[in-house]
């Protein structure tokens, strides 16, 4: 796995915990969020971080 790539999962995985402070919940709901969305992965990832910056 390119560095760059591992280091850009890493801090989505260690975000997605941060945010409300659980593995299995934030990641379930991550998932089913992204599932029913019907956006690409990059489209869904755009999305989330445009509502972070508000």
């Amino acid at each position: 796995m390119d560095p760059i790539k591992f280091i850009i999962l890493m801090v989505i995985v260690f975000g997605v915990y941060f945010v409300s402070g659980g593995w299995a919940e934030n990641l379930g709901e991550l998932y089913r969020n992204y599932k029913q969305s019907n956006l690409t992965f990059s489209q869904f990832w755009k999305s989330i971080i445009k509502k972070g910056k508000k």
